[in-house]
């Protein structure tokens, strides 16, 4: 796929419609491109199932364009700052693609495709070989029709293989949704639905409900791991919070 739009080194195409040839994409975020944008992606996924998971800088430029669209302010932060410079902070890009997570399969694909070209970007060459091997089956696996639970699966397991590529325990975002999908298990005034509400932590609550919902036998596969993960996170909580103190 020939690389469509300027280099990011080359001033901004100006906002004038006429100034764009067809096809071809407005970095910037001045002129709406919405269709056009979404064709392209589309391309662009194509391509990274073809070549075996490699998402191209371009690419991952063009996915960013059309994630900063979605934002309150689409022509500020970290998603609009790499669509046009090709350049990002890897911290404050997640935390803009977590802002946007939603029940929306094409946008989880998308933010999906933006994480782990962020991962395959860092300096961590376990990392990246963990991303390389992974992409195109993650990306060819998120069904543009499926469920809801089945998107939201997917893009956790995304977050799960980047904390075991970073030798880490989940984010306390990610083990916020994870308690958020199984609160509805246990009794509403649950330390999984005030986490998952709130954000307020007591480990030693949800640890002991962790263990209740590890006693029982689960038809869906995903749980007996989410609850594994969340364990993990609130035992690794416990230990900085006992090193913290010490």
């Amino acid at each position: 796929m020939e690389k469509p739009f300027n280099s990011p080194d080359e001033s901004p195409r100006g906002p004038e419609d006429e100034q764009l040839e067809p096809g071809e994409i407005d970095l910037t975020g001045a002129i709406p491109q919405e269709e056009t944008l979404r064709s392209f992606i589309q391309g662009v996924i194509a391509e990274v199932e073809a070549n075996g998971g490699e998402i191209p800088e371009w690419g991952a430029q063009a996915v960013a364009r059309a994630l900063a669209n979605l934002r309150v302010e689409p022509t500020t932060g970290e998603l609009h700052h790499f669509a046009i410079t090709g350049r990002f902070n890897k911290e404050a890009m997640l935390s803009e693609l977590a802002e946007l997570r939603r029940h929306d399969p094409e946008i989880t694909t998308w933010i999906i495709l933006m994480r782990f070209y962020i991962q395959r970007s860092s300096d961590d060459p376990a990392a990246e070989l963990a991303i390389n091997e992974n992409l195109s089956k993650a990306a060819s696996e998120t069904p543009i029709e499926s469920t809801s639970l089945e998107e939201l699966s997917a893009y956790l397991q995304l977050g799960f293989m980047e904390s075991d590529a970073n030798g880490e325990a989940i984010s306390r975002e990610d083990a916020r949704t994870l308690a958020g999908l199984l609160a509805f298990t246990l009794p509403k005034d649950s330390e999984m639905h005030r986490f998952a509400k709130t954000g307020d932590i007591n480990a030693d609550g949800l640890l002991n409900e962790c263990r209740q919902l590890q006693s029982r036998t689960w038809k869906n596969r995903d749980i007996n791991e989410w609850i594994e993960r969340l364990a993990h996170f609130l035992s690794t909580h416990l230990e900085q919070g006992s090193s913290e103190g010490s």
